[in-house]
């Protein structure tokens, strides 16, 4: 039962096509040194330049961010979980950099909640606690579901079900909870129920 506080922001665990892949994006460099620091599993949006934004409850956004890839400036290949802004990377035209993060609007995700949910939550939305915060040490998202935002007004993302996981139960001080989202950026908005 996870009876801790550890947020780990969104972690994609289903889609109805089988395939829990995350897309990818191409910078150039000026777009990604603009892009501001980013976690993996940190809610994320495109914003108007074309590059990724940590996304804000109360705004449409399109999935988590997964990682980045570039070379440095002496050349070097990097891969890291997580982006942090202020990092110079090597300018190779348009693909200066390739930003990993998921987009489709079918896929669940799992999540901690802030505190215990009921059963009857399901189909209800809420709104994200800590989406733009992150782990320094671990480059997690710090990003959990806020439990005391859940209803069926139109919110930041959907609560599918409690997650199968062994020992997580809708009691739980922090229980996991499976989400879809219910603001994203290319799909119509449609309240809980």
């Amino acid at each position: 039962m996870p009876s801790v506080s550890g947020p780990y922001g969104l972690k994609p665990i289903y889609h109805p096509n089988g395939l829990v892949r995350p897309v990818q994006l191409r910078l150039t460099k000026a777009l990604m040194e603009a892009t501001p620091t980013l976690y993996s599993g940190q809610p994320v949006a495109i914003d108007p330049t074309g590059r990724l934004a940590q996304a804000a409850n109360g705004a449409d956004w399109c999935g988590a961010f997964y990682g980045v890839e570039y070379q440095d400036l002496t050349g070097r290949p990097i891969v890291q979980p997580a982006w942090i802004n202020g990092t110079l990377v090597r300018d190779l035209g348009n693909d200066s950099a390739r930003v990993y993060f998921t987009r489709d609007p079918e896929m669940i995700y799992k999540i901690q909640a802030s505190a215990a949910m009921a059963f009857d939550d399901i189909g209800e939305q809420a709104a994200f606690l800590n989406p733009t915060a992150g782990n320094t040490t671990t480059l997690l998202s710090s990003a959990a579901l806020d439990q005391s935002t859940v209803a069926t007004a139109q919110n930041m993302m959907k609560v599918y079900n409690i997650d199968p996981s062994p020992f997580n139960d809708w009691t739980d001080a922090f229980p996991d909870i499976n989400v879809l989202i219910a603001r994203h950026q290319e799909v119509a908005l449609k309240a809980g129920f």
